[in-house]
Parts: C-alpha cells; structure tokens; sequence
C-alpha cells in the first residue's frame, strides 16, 4: 500500500503513469546513489576513487534500470537499505566519540528509515538484528565506559520503538484505506508457500488455491454466529489467524521433511533464487519495455548481466574471504560496518532459504554487493599502490 500511495503523487502530476512510474523510480535510484558515494567517501581516503566507483556500479546495476520501469518497490527498498546502512555508520561514529545529542538524533532517524522501510517490503527486522551485533561489535572494539553502554542501549531502545510503532501506524492505515481487517504479520503465507518442497518453495497456483479458501472460511465462520460444528473448530478468527494457521501448516511441512530433507530443499530453493537472477529479470523487463523479448538488445542485457553479476559476487567473496583471514589471524580488526554489511547478507540468505523464493526477492542483496566490491576495489588499488611505492623505495 505504501508505493501505491507513493506512486500516486507522481501519476497526478504526471499524466502518463509508465512515466511517472520511471521519473520515482529512477529519482529514487539516483538518490541512492549518492548515499552509497558519501557512505563510500567516509570509508576511503580523500584521494580514493572508489566514490566515484561505488555511483557508477549503483547507477550501471541493470536491476536497478530494469526494475525501474516496473511499478514495483524494488528501487525504493534498495534506497532505504543504502540509507540505513550510512545511518548505521554515522551512529556508530558518534557513539565511539560518546556524542550523545548526535547519537540520539541519528537513532531517531534510523528508527523511521528502518520503520518506513518495512512498509515497503518486510524484511528489515534482518537489519535490526544485524545492527544490534554491529553495536556489540563497537562497544567490544572501542574504549568501554558506562556512558558508552547507555548511549548503545538508548539509541538502540529508540529504533526499536520507532519501528514498531511505524508497523502499527501501517497495519492502522492500511485496514482505515481498504476498509478490511489488516493482519499485523503476513509472514505465515510466506513461510507455507516456501516449505513447498514440490514446487521448491516458489509460489505455487495449489498453494494460493488453499489460501483463498482458508480467508473465505475464516470470514464466514466470523460473520456467522457460533454454533456452527465446522465455525466451533476454529479457535481465532480474522485474517491473522489465517496467517497464524498458514504458518503452523508451514512449519509442520518442514518437521515432515526431516532435517536432511529440509536442508536439501533449502540448498535448492538458494540454488533456484541464485541460479534465476538473469531469467527473473528477464521475465520482468519482457513486462516492463515494449516488443522486448526475444529481441537483439535482449541478449545484449543478458550478457551485460551475467558479466556485471560474476564481476560483483566474485570481488564481494574475495573481499570477505579476506576480511575473515584479518580475524583468524588476530592481525588487525575489521570495520565495525564490515560486521554490518555481512551479518545482514547472510540474514537475507537465511531468511530467503526459509520463506517464499522469488528471484526478484534477491535485489536487496545487491546494494550490500556494490559496496563491498567497491571496498574490495579500493583495497586492490590501495595493495597496488604499496607495493609501487616499496619498489621505488
């Protein structure tokens, strides 16, 4: 509801919709772009390219440009988790400085980016784990001290506050706009739909079949007086409690796998989300551009693709591959944000193994990709330029 509410501001603006859909879209996209140029500013040295690189890697993602032709939230998401991201960093300063009026100011910003970022897609509960561990990290690295301990637990308190009540504030306009009882938490019909092991947790035609029976049950059974021998079986009713039911059903399907059978369709559905990154967007931009499929430009993005997506996963692996060997062998400690940026991949990589898969669902993975290949491009350059100055030594 949040982009529809959105994208509706542009579209009484501007009278074609497929433009103003691209105009927000892209307005969106390049201001993410920016964020990820300062954030990358802060973190390299004032002679560093590596600003420079991180814009272009954001503005040339050919997600990002296929995506935004499409009246979908992905470009808005991915906007958010570069916000958050430099917010995080910027909080994390000022709590090592033991700042407190910035410290509480930057909390209360973070709270409404990560509160107003949910109401677009879900998923930022993995970012508010990820930055309790990436606030533990920094009172571990930094010089410890009573204010430093309540400056981490205050700013943090006030996130959580401020998410939870923008959830509330959502599920509130929501159900005032559609009139309909609005579940707080949709995530059961997420988690049956992707314990699917016939379908390996795609979203499947049977599944929603079951689900739209279960909603007219559940509301007729609420309309109905009680009484009733199929009604006095159902213990809640509304749509929350078929959401509760789905997910139940859900995870009763992943206990009759078994461990190894569960594992196994985790593996697949990673492997199906990984391995359709190319043929997902394609499905998406055959949608979003005219007399698109099966044309030369087509195969031309294909390929500009697949070389854009195996450049960015092989430097974001080697930099973490590196990053991991600094901790092993006690040479120095890593960014605090570093801890950030992985914990809250692997979060998103957990959490897709468990609920739906969707190669779409893989696009916030993407602004954690473009920086930290860009960190790994600017240590790269850093190394280089070490080794040519012993040499001339």
């Amino acid at each position: 509801m949040a982009y529809s509410d959105l994208i509706a501001i542009p579209m009484k603006i501007i009278s074609d919709p497929w433009l103003a859909t691209i105009v927000t879209n892209t307005l969106f996209d390049f201001a993410a772009a920016v964020i990820a140029y300062y954030f990358i500013k802060q973190m390299t040295k004032p002679a560093s390219k590596a600003p420079i690189i991180a814009f272009a890697l954001w503005i040339l993602n050919p997600f990002n440009i296929i995506f935004s032709v499409q009246a979908l939230p992905i470009v808005i998401v991915n906007f958010f988790i570069i916000l958050v991201i430099f917010l995080s960093y910027y909080m994390c300063k000022s709590l090592t400085k033991l700042k407190t009026k910035s410290t509480i100011i930057l909390s209360i910003l973070l709270g409404l980016a990560l509160g107003l970022a949910n109401w677009f897609r879900p998923i930022f509960i993995v970012f508010i784990i990820a930055l309790g561990l990436y606030l533990l990290f920094t009172v571990f690295a930094a010089k410890k001290s009573k204010k430093l301990f309540l400056l981490v637990g205050a700013g943090f308190v006030i996130i959580i506050l401020l998410f939870t009540s923008l959830q509330k504030l959502n599920v509130a306009m929501v159900s005032t706009q559609t009139g309909l009882e609005t579940p707080a938490s949709s995530g059961g019909w997420s988690i049956y739909v992707g314990a699917n092991w016939k379908s390996d947790g795609n979203w499947d035609h049977k599944d929603g079949l079951y689900r739209d029976n279960l909603v007219k049950e559940y509301s007729s059974c609420d309309i109905r007086k009680r009484g009733d021998l199929k009604c006095d079986k159902i213990d809640e009713l509304g749509l929350q409690a078929v959401h509760d039911r789905l997910q139940r059903e859900g995870i009763e399907r992943y206990k009759s796998y078994g461990i190894s059978g569960t594992l196994s369709l985790f593996v697949r559905k990673l492997y199906s989300f990984s391995g359709g990154q190319t043929g997902g967007a394609m499905r998406n931009a055959n949608q979003g551009f005219p007399n698109y499929k099966n044309s030369k430009v087509s195969e031309l993005i294909n390929i500009y693709i697949q070389i854009f997506i195996t450049l960015l996963f092989v430097m974001t692996a080697i930099f973490l591959f590196k990053q991991a060997q600094k901790i092993i062998s006690n040479k120095q400690l890593i960014h605090p944000v570093i801890l950030l940026l992985a914990t809250a991949m692997l979060g998103f990589f957990l959490s897709d193994a468990l609920v739906e898969s969707n190669s779409r669902y893989a696009q916030v993975l993407y602004p954690l990709f473009i920086i930290l290949a860009t960190l790994f491009i600017n240590d790269l350059k850093s190394h280089k330029n070490r080794s040519s100055n012993k040499s001339h030594k």
